[in-house]
């Protein structure tokens, strides 16, 4: 999608679902998904060692060789470890143009079940350390490829990992679809709760001692944001009202603010993630 055409979506926040579909159809149009079918690195591609040695200059020295030690370790510790190197691959592969608030590591660990504000658990990305705002794409394809990795690591064949990829992918669209025609405050308040795992995963979740133990886990670990609602200053006190600080639950009101705008995306990519490590029967060998 052109400049002028992204702006364009943006500026008329009030643009009816078909107007919106048909610049979605362009920029699909502009960039088709046969040019996703394959990555071809360029011959002036950075070397993917120096680009962990430049993270490496603003960290703490200390720490460092325990950064590579456990990147050595296995695939997809490294994998995790190289968010990086993945931002840069991507830089020159085609793009529909629509930015989101990207999560910057969307890989499959990143998705977890976290104890909400109102005593349920759901699932959702749980690191935000690597965000940033880019191109949706992106996050799509780290999700994908980490499920290829792990595919690898628990001894799926090519078969295998291709029906995982694909099932992820295709739970990503379909998610989309539905946030289409919905609300923004609807979007906002959309989430994949326990149960819903628990049915993809068909009974695996709970049929296994590990399982059991991880949701008895979950239940105990609020989500890291919940510490910084309810409360206020570097000695967390409180707040007077957290109660009152309500949303009306109808409205038509435009995204106004990045979390709003990227809210389809993020839960897109929860219900994609659930979808994909249902079908990779929650593989031991990538745990974190």
């Amino acid at each position: 999608m052109t400049q002028n055409a992204t702006t364009a979506m943006r500026a008329a926040p009030h643009t009816t679902p078909e107007e919106r579909m048909a610049l979605g159809k362009e920029a699909r149009r502009r960039s088709p998904r046969s040019g996703h079918a394959q990555y071809r690195p360029p011959p002036d591609r950075r070397d993917p060692l120096a680009i962990l040695e430049a993270q490496s200059a603003a960290r703490v020295p200390e720490l460092v060789p325990i950064r590579y030690g456990r990147m050595m370790e296995a695939p997809f510790r490294f994998y995790r470890g190289a968010a990086a190197i993945m931002a840069c691959d991507p830089a020159d592969s085609p793009t529909s143009g629509l930015k989101a608030q990207l999560c910057g590591a969307a890989h499959m660990v990143n998705f977890r079940l976290l104890a909400s504000p109102e005593r349920q658990l759901v699932f959702d990305i749980n690191d935000f350390d690597e965000t940033l705002p880019g191109p949706w794409e992106w996050d799509v394809k780290r999700l994908a490829a980490s499920l290829v990795i792990a595919g690898r690591a628990n001894g799926f064949d090519d078969a295998e990992r291709a029906r995982i990829v694909s099932s992820t992918v295709r739970s990503y669209r379909e998610a989309m679809i539905r946030f289409a025609g919905m609300s923004n405050l609807d979007v906002w308040y959309a989430k994949i709760g326990a149960d819903r795992l628990e049915s993809l995963a068909a009974g695996r979740l709970h049929g296994t001692k590990s399982g059991r133990k991880r949701l008895a886990h979950a239940w105990r670990r609020p989500a890291p944001a919940t510490v910084c609602r309810l409360s206020t200053s570097s000695r967390r006190r409180s707040t007077a009202d957290p109660g009152s600080r309500r949303i009306p639950r109808r409205s038509s009101r435009p995204a106004t603010c990045c979390r709003t705008s990227s809210a389809a995306p993020w839960s897109a990519g929860s219900a994609a993630c659930s979808s994909g490590t249902a079908a990779l029967r929650l593989p031991t060998g990538v745990r974190s």
